[in-house]
């Protein structure tokens, strides 16, 4: 019995499908008297299907088809009834395969090609030799170099705000720092008005924070940017509110008040429900009608309101605590404003199968996002390189991720290896240069859109928040890291197969992770892309190539046959033809 589902002669097409596409299903099983496909939609109990005895490319055993009735995940295997016993093929032990069915949707080019910098704001650059603001009951770090810290007290309490004063001025001044090393989108993390750093207790959602600058601030950082070709994506935090919120404020005082209905008091006025236990972050009804108005409904809405002043996406926070209907509401109403637009959620695991709250999220159905953090990404790529997980597992989590992302969602999936929430990659990787380099080449050869988190392209380290948010080491920067970003950014603005080319991962080596980029129209131009955690000895059957060794320099000229090579660690890039 044999069935591979990422094989076209045993299921085609492979990988996820779109609503209405018929599904080929093969298995070999020669000597069986009948097979079925035992499917179910996500919702429904299993259905069993018949097979037909088949024969295909020379194999023998049974097939079908079926065309998928709604867009939602399927779940399947294949039950085998022989003269003596009846057997199961599934995924793994007792795990079905997944097959997502979808609508078609397209995220915009711009934003599949793009580099993707973010920034948090105030640790990133101050222009001026004060902050432009204070905020009450807060401090200023005496130096850019001093490292972050949380004030709390013996109930492990926050009761001080710490700020290094960066803003949007800074940011500006930087525009053409941010052009050099070849960024196409800036990230923002929460910019509007917020009595913390990080600015997730949002005060006012029309108000640009007064740390930061102000609306006219920002409208010029979006006419510079725009100079350079550089879009800007800001933080929409939509699930909670700050305690210190004109809303919260009001509902807390009046019944009566209009924004009352838009939190859940449990014992009014004192006791509510907040995100994770946190008073500070009083939880918002996300389905209350006002509140949909106001973040996203006709006239100055929050959606509307920048949108229509240059920001060209958003990232959703939490994106899993809001409800579906929520998440494509906003996604319908922001590309009535701009539709090339694109709409990003903060999602830690597989996306495609996430449930929360009891709620199977729909997120790549069609209508709700384009993008999502790839943490997944992150996990992987940091735990093969620490030894974590070897290279058979690392390939096979990352066919599962493609087999189970549409391909506009694959290709669109942010791909970080550090954010605000995690340690920095070097941290993870015990400061190892030459893994946190390797790391940053697959990022950069991959499907999908790289991801910088502010000051990673110049080596800075930190552990778990805050010490991950220090200030950008402007003055020290690692200049042979930062030349490093910049050499495979313009390896990959400069050649298009790895933004668009097809990808197709292999088992190699227990150390070894690899995988191939090729255009299905034009089979002889192949990149292969080998990451070696450590000194690896390796044959390869080659065709006439260069291998190219981003770390040395070496360059091995390989005729037809067998490449017997002591590769040393690090990342090397083979190519059947010239790069650019």
């Amino acid at each position: 019995m044999y069935y591979n589902s990422l094989d076209e002669q045993y299921k085609c097409p492979v990988g996820a499908v779109k609503l209405g596409e018929k599904i080929e299903f093969f298995i070999e099983s020669p000597d069986t008297l009948e097979a079925y496909l035992v499917i179910k939609r996500d919702d429904m109990p299993y259905v069993s299907v018949p097979m037909q005895k088949a024969e295909k490319n020379g194999k023998f055993g049974f097939k079908t088809e079926f065309v998928p009735s709604e867009a939602m995940l399927y779940f399947y295997h294949f039950q085998i009834n022989e003269p003596r016993e009846t057997k199961i093929i599934q995924k793994n032990y007792d795990i079905d395969y997944q097959l997502t069915v979808y609508e078609d949707f397209t995220v915009p080019k711009w934003y599949k090609n793009a580099i993707i910098y973010q920034i948090f704001p105030d640790r990133f650059y101050n222009p001026f030799k004060t902050p432009i603001a204070y905020k009450p009951n807060s401090f200023i770090y005496a130096t850019w170099k001093d490292k972050p810290m949380n004030i709390i007290n013996e109930k492990k309490e926050l009761v001080r705000q710490d700020f290094y004063g960066g803003n949007l001025y800074g940011v500006i001044e930087k525009l053409d720092y941010l052009k050099l090393l070849g960024i196409d989108v800036i990230y923002f993390n929460p910019i509007f008005e917020s009595n913390s750093n990080h600015k997730y207790n949002t005060k006012d959602y029309h108000k640009i924070d007064s740390m930061l600058g102000d609306e006219e601030t920002f409208k010029k950082l979006i006419a510079e940017a725009k100079k350079r070709d550089i879009e800007i994506i800001l933080d929409g935090v939509f699930n909670h509110t700050g305690d210190d919120s004109e809303y919260f404020i009001s509902a807390k005082k009046d019944k009566s008040s209009k924004y009352y209905s838009w939190y859940y008091f449990k014992e009014y006025p004192n006791v509510y429900e907040s995100w994770w236990g946190f008073d500070t972050l009083p939880k918002v009804n996300c389905m209350d009608e006002s509140y949909q108005n106001f973040i996203m409904g006709e006239g100055n809405s929050v959606l509307n309101h920048w949108t229509s002043l240059g920001v060209k996406g958003w990232r959703l926070d939490v994106v899993d605590e809001l409800d579906g209907s929520f998440v494509e509401k906003f996604k319908a109403n922001m590309r009535k404003v701009n539709e090339e637009s694109v709409l990003i959620g903060e999602v830690w695991e597989d996306a495609s199968n996430k449930t929360a709250y009891s709620q199977r999220k729909k997120y790549f159905m069609g209508h709700q996002l384009d993008s999502v953090m790839g943490y997944p990404f992150k996990e992987n790529v940091q735990n093969f390189l620490n030894g974590n997980i070897n290279g058979y597992q690392i390939t096979e989590n990352f066919k599962t991720l493609w087999e189970n992302y549409p391909r506009e969602a694959f290709y669109a999936n942010m791909n970080l290896i550090s954010t605000h929430d995690t340690p920095r990659c070097i941290n993870v990787l015990n400061f190892d240069e030459t893994n946190f380099k390797s790391a940053v080449t697959v990022q950069m050869t991959f499907a999908g859109v790289p991801h910088i988190y502010y000051a990673d392209e110049v080596g800075e380290t930190g552990q778990m928040c805050p010490d991950n948010r220090r200030g950008f080491p402007w003055g020290e920067e690692n200049e042979e890291i930062l030349n490093f970003y910049k050499k495979l950014i313009n390896l990959r603005k400069n050649n298009n197969i790895f933004v668009d080319g097809e990808i197709e991962f292999f088992y190699l080596n227990d150390d070894v992770f690899s995988y191939k980029r090729y255009f299905k129209d034009d089979p002889e131009k192949v990149v292969y892309v080998m990451i070696m955690r450590k000194n690896t000895l390796l044959s390869l059957e080659l065709k006439p190539m260069t291998v190219f060794e981003y770390f040395s320099g070496e360059t091995i000229k390989c005729g037809y046959g067998t490449l017997n090579h002591n590769f040393d660690k690090g990342c090397y890039i083979i190519s059947t033809y010239p790069l650019n």
